[in-house]
């Protein structure tokens, strides 16, 4: 078996806590599968903030960020989390 597959696994296993565990096991479930598995984390994280919404991560985890991201992007290298969150959604529904 290579680490795709068993990453993809993981995170088809990990998919089905996304509504009934909270934030940090749904990270931990992705992590611990082994491999490359910063991906699954980072894929799992934003779902679980969709599904549901600012609410659905803890405060300990997102206070620290200061609603701030960082990129290497040109012209998006210092923006807010929040402002992400909405052009995205503006270009997915066309808003």
């Amino acid at each position: 078996m290579n680490s795709s597959c068993s990453s993809q696994r993981c995170l088809y296993f990990a998919r089905s806590y996304l509504r009934e565990l909270n934030f940090r096991k749904t990270i931990s479930i992705n992590v611990m599968c082994g491999y490359d598995t910063d991906c699954n984390s980072a894929t799992a994280s934003p779902i679980r903030g969709a599904l549901k919404e600012k609410k659905g991560i803890p405060e300990e985890m997102s206070k620290p960020l200061n609603d701030r991201i960082k990129s290497t992007l040109f012209g998006y290298s210092d923006g807010r989390i929040s402002n992400l969150g909405k052009r995205t959604f503006e270009l997915v529904f066309n808003k």
